[in-house]
């Protein structure tokens, strides 16, 4: 069950806002904003879709998943063939000459993503409060060759193009109720929108809590949520339709709904049952039937795989109630491992493996596999392991050198230049060779 539309209708006036900035050249940045629930990732995602008809590239970076900045900043840089930017240490120069690079590889057709900005806005001023993403959308600013599209729940005062999402028509949501859920009587969908006002997130939730409720229950939750929406603060009435539905699980669904979050990146079901193999294995679709688990299908390979994660309203409701566990966060960070020596053999991975197994102290496990020594033989795939082994030493390093760790990082830094080296890596080994340095000359007495 979606929780936007996986097909929009009407919104013709955001297009039209929309196709009036492309066609017209005006279109470098733009924001959608507006309350929670109302589509604006759908609607950015069918802008980026005609984008992409267009020959863009686009990179997509959502902080509703909390994905660490810099795999994001991996998955751009992996595949530039110029790789200047490295030696670059000021971080504002770096992206400027990131940007120049991906430009000139992708002939100026390039769109940026940045969905969810409310979750690292300030809730008085809603000015940003990341420090690198601020930089990074007032560098994308003054880049009218690449498009950056947004969207939070608040505008910031400094955002000069936008788009106010307002709640759809009553006709259009309507419409898309009745397509999406036409078992629900036409009464509820009709209740649905007086109470969430064509909230899409809502709407899901409230449909799933009226299952199995006969007439009078289902008069008196809808009589309680509508007195909730007026006594309350914003997304209480969400809550107790989730509460509802969770009220209706199984045991063993909820404690698979409290290990998710083990994972801070949405994983395979292999992930899944490896912290729940005393779980029945049915669950994972019952919940994901609900929506209280996302899935999103990913391409790893060229293929298609299916991922999962818990969704954030849900993460939110139960989280104070998470207990934690060390035996499952370990078998979270090993699954990781396995993961990158096996499946995802990239740098994103490798970071993500070094950071979980870094809470739970097993990074000697990540060690074993990066300092392994072998004869190097004429295989392609070897050759690509090889190279992603040194990428990975190399930002190892990087995390070891920024937190004063100077044995340590140079440690890793010799095993990344022995493997750049032996490889024939020469843009590798030349980065290397720069950190080196830098950690040669903080090592020094001056002179």
């Amino acid at each position: 069950m979606p929780i936007f539309p996986s097909q929009l209708i009407g919104r013709q006036k955001e297009f039209r806002a929309f196709y009036d900035k492309l066609y017209d050249n005006k279109l470098s940045n733009l924001l959608i904003y507006g309350e929670g629930g109302m589509g604006k990732s759908a609607i950015v995602g069918s802008f980026a879709l005609e984008l992409l008809r267009k020959g863009y590239k686009v990179f997509d970076l959502s902080f509703k998943s909390h994905e660490p900045l810099i795999n994001f900043m991996q998955s751009i840089t992996s595949s530039l063939k110029d790789k200047e930017h490295e030696s670059i240490t000021d971080d504002r120069a770096k992206f400027k000459k990131i940007l120049e690079a991906l430009s000139k590889a992708h002939d100026n057709k390039i769109v940026f993503i940045f969905d969810n900005l409310e979750s690292i806005q300030n809730m008085d001023t809603k000015e940003i409060e990341n420090p690198t993403i601020r930089m990074w959308i007032e560098v994308l600013k003054d880049r009218e060759d690449i498009i950056l599209l947004m969207t939070s729940r608040w505008k910031w005062d400094t955002c000069k193009s936008s788009i106010h999402l307002l709640s759809p028509l009553k006709s259009d949501f309507l419409h898309y109720a009745i397509r999406n859920y036409h078992t629900i009587p036409i009464e509820q969908i009709e209740s649905a929108f007086d109470i969430f006002g064509a909230n899409y997130e809502a709407t899901n939730y409230f449909f799933e809590a009226l299952k199995g409720l006969n007439k009078e229950e289902e008069n008196e939750f809808i009589i309680k949520v509508i007195k909730a929406k007026k006594e309350a603060k914003e997304y209480i009435f969400t809550y107790m339709a989730l509460e509802q539905i969770l009220s209706r699980r199984t045991p063993k669904q909820i404690a698979l709904l409290h290990r998710i979050p083990q994972y801070h990146t949405s994983i395979p079901r292999e992930g899944i049952r490896a912290i729940a193999l005393d779980l029945p294995k049915e669950d994972l679709d019952i919940l994901v039937s609900f929506s209280l688990i996302e899935e999103s299908l990913h391409y790893h390979n060229d293929k298609k795989v299916a991922q999962y994660q818990l969704s954030s309203l849900v993460y939110e409701y139960i989280k104070t109630e998470i207990v934690p566990n060390l035996k499952l966060k370990e078998k979270a960070s090993l699954f990781q491992l396995y993961l990158l020596k096996n499946h995802r053999k990239t740098l994103t991975q490798g970071y993500i493996a070094f950071e979980a197994l870094e809470e739970t102290n097993l990074t000697n496990k990540l060690r074993e596999w990066l300092f392994e020594e072998g004869e190097l033989e004429e295989d392609k795939e070897e050759k690509k392991e090889l190279r992603v082994k040194g990428l990975i030493l190399n930002q190892i390093a990087i995390i070891y050198k920024r937190r004063g760790e100077l044995p340590k990082a140079l440690e890793y830094l010799e095993k990344s230049l022995k493997i750049q080296v032996e490889i024939g890596d020469k843009s590798g080994w030349c980065a290397t060779k720069f950190n080196m340095g830098h950690i040669y000359l903080a090592t020094q007495p001056m002179h």
